[in-house]
């Protein structure tokens, strides 16, 4: 069967369940997967703790090697075993993954509060001590600080970048 035809019933079912974000990524690992699979005869362990762009978010590798055996099958007419495995895909759970907001605020000398920046998960690390950090000015977007009376750096021969006071 060719691959194409594989490749598209996997990435619109993802589609369909996830959205198309990464659909093709998710396709190239369940295609990978099977053909591990038909190679060595294994199916490959499955965590449904990991969470990867690439690896769909319902149903387990087990689900998805019967997927792939059953559009082997359909080719030749055989639709029960595909009607089956497409519905169970379809009706199994979508998993959930908790994940952790960070913003980032930075308070002016008039007392007021601005979110400034924000990060997700792991990625915690303080933007003033890392990239914003200009040693006596800190980088800001100017949309984030519209209306608040500072002083611009002008910047003579150089690239043209706004900076703020340090306002702390």
């Amino acid at each position: 069967m060719q691959i194409i035809v594989f490749r598209n019933h996997i990435r619109n079912l993802c589609e369909l369940r996830e959205g198309s974000a990464c659909c093709a990524d998710k396709s190239r690992y369940i295609l990978k997967m099977y053909l591990k699979y038909s190679i060595d005869g294994e199916v490959p362990g499955f965590n449904p703790n990991v969470e990867e762009y690439w690896m769909p978010n319902f149903g387990d590798n087990e689900m998805w090697i019967r997927y792939c055996d059953s559009l082997c099958r359909l080719y030749y007419g055989y639709t029960e075993e595909y009607f089956k495995t497409y519905n169970s895909l379809i009706q199994c759970e979508i998993r959930k993954f908790k994940h952790t907001l960070h913003k980032w605020y930075m308070e002016f000398n008039d007392g007021e509060i601005v979110e400034f920046d924000h990060s997700w998960d792991d990625r915690n690390e303080n933007p003033l001590e890392g990239y914003a950090d200009k040693g006596d000015f800190y980088t800001m977007h100017k949309r984030k600080v519209q209306g608040k009376n500072f002083d611009i750096y002008e910047p003579e021969g150089e690239e043209e970048k706004c900076y703020l006071e340090n306002p702390m």
